[in-house]
């Protein structure tokens, strides 16, 4: 489990994760406010092809399932240039 802006702090905890390929990643916080996206804050389509990381911008809680190895980086779409970035790497 991903925590978006843990303590109010523009960030997610962990930042950076490694799985198996075929695992599920959630990410828990206010979508609204901090909108989840793949890439990066410069260029959304950087990173690897067929992110299943999918923009979403509201609820609580969201969940990928990772079924192929490679490295998927995501952002915050408000504050991805103020750090708010991390990335999934998958084995």
């Amino acid at each position: 489990m991903i925590t978006i802006a843990p303590g109010g702090q523009l960030a997610y905890s962990p930042k950076c994760m490694t799985i198996k390929a075929g695992q599920k990643v959630r990410w828990e916080g206010d979508l609204a406010v901090h909108p989840l996206d793949s890439g990066n804050p410069d260029n959304d389509e950087l990173g690897s092809p067929n992110s299943p990381i999918e923009e979403t911008d509201e609820g609580t809680s969201v969940e990928f399932t990772f079924p192929t190895a490679g490295t998927y980086p995501y952002y915050c779409e408000v504050h991805g240039r103020s750090g708010m970035v991390g990335s999934i790497h998958v084995e």
